[in-house]
């Protein structure tokens, strides 16, 4: 089909803009650009997507490089899913991927970000429930937790921009790692602290240099990150092997066999316990899952906030980067919590009362973190 597609200049490259050129641009010269003008390309990729929706019983759909299409093409996609199963009951989830970027310049010189993500999302609509995060992965992640660059304080607030940038009803994806980043695990191991361990190493392609970690330190970084991760808002994303801190450079290199548990090593095995933890309390605690996201204090190594649905029903996420344990003071009965009320630890550790003010005492474990649920 020869007219589905159509030339254009390679996207990048001199006075072809990634923008500019966003919907005539080739991503590599023997990849051709699919014409989205085209009625029968439309009906194609429908009959498509059903197809696979149908035949594999998936909950849901991807949409890569959403804003490299037409916007008709998101809405003719989305409609044409409601359209097949809703009426019989089924939900379809349709998530996109529009690559932006976060400048640390505040939200003001960051709009023209959140705005691009934003609107192609229309739940419940003809258009996509949510997205990926890129603000806040270019924001936060490698930033707060690879490289110590920002602290805890800094990864709260543009949390919470998250939530006051995209529509209300919006499932955002948050991440850490994807298959076009770097290895988070070696993003943590890279991380400028000799000349052997330069920042750049991490992002090799095709020449790669970087190693599995020889110390613990990445790990601990990956396991506090993945403590940030799994409590935020939306339908986070965890990219095969993360779990227990696969490391690899860019793409291709990130792309290495995942491995079964008895092949990781301590420092592995030790960071999938964690996370399966994590995941764990996720699933059993409907406030993690589905709760607002409420700041409760940061300090530039810790951060407590709380995932809350109702007067009393939430949950109270605290996490150190610290190598002590480390205590914060907070009031929790704007969650409607009262005095006396006890909290259990989902993790295993120790859990928590309130105290007669109304105020929490949250012990974290160095490197750690508590999810208190009462």
């Amino acid at each position: 089909h020869p007219g589905w597609f159509r030339d254009g200049c390679i996207c990048g490259t001199t006075d072809c803009d990634w923008t500019v050129h966003r919907l005539d641009c080739r991503f590599a010269g023997y990849m051709p650009d699919v014409n989205w003008t085209v009625p029968e390309v439309s009906e194609q990729y429908g009959d498509d997507a059903v197809f696979w929706l149908d035949q594999f019983d998936l909950d849901g759909l991807r949409i890569d490089a959403v804003k490299h299409v037409e916007d008709i093409a998101v809405i003719n996609m989305a409609q044409r899913l409601r359209e097949e199963f809703e009426p019989a009951g089924t939900r379809v989830f349709l998530t996109g991927e529009t690559a932006m970027g976060w400048s640390d310049c505040g939200l003001d010189c960051n709009q023209a970000q959140y705005d691009t993500i934003a609107r192609y999302i229309r739940p419940g609509q003809n258009g996509l429930d949510g997205q990926f995060d890129f603000v806040l992965y270019h924001a936060v992640p490698y930033r707060t937790f690879d490289y110590s660059d920002k602290g805890m304080i800094h990864a709260d607030y543009w949390t919470q921009a998250s939530g006051w940038k995209y529509p209300a009803d919006a499932i955002m994806t948050p991440y850490i790692g994807s298959h076009d980043t770097a290895r988070f695990a070696s993003m943590a191991d890279y991380r400028g602290q000799d000349p052997a361990h330069d920042r750049s190493i991490a992002f090799n392609q095709w020449d790669f240099t970087a190693v599995a970690p020889d110390d613990a330190e990445p790990y601990r970084r990956t396991r506090i990150a993945f403590a940030w991760l799994l409590g935020l808002p939306g339908a986070p994303l965890l990219y095969y092997g993360d779990e227990y801190g696969q490391w690899g450079g860019s793409d291709p290199n990130n792309r290495l066999m995942w491995r079964d548990e008895d092949a990781l090593g301590g420092d592995e095995a030790e960071t999938l316990d964690f996370v399966r933890a994590l995941g764990q309390a996720r699933r059993d605690v409907p406030a993690l899952r589905q709760g607002d996201y409420r700041s409760l204090g940061a300090t530039e190594d810790t951060l407590v906030f709380a995932r809350w649905l109702a007067p009393g029903d939430g949950a109270i996420v605290a996490l150190t980067r610290a190598g002590g344990t480390t205590q914060l003071e907070v009031d929790v009965v704007q969650l409607g919590l009262a005095p006396g009320t006890v909290l259990e630890d989902m993790l295993g550790g120790p859990g928590a009362t309130v105290d007669g003010g109304g105020d929490l005492v949250v012990t974290i474990p160095g490197s750690g973190a508590v999810i208190l649920v009462p």
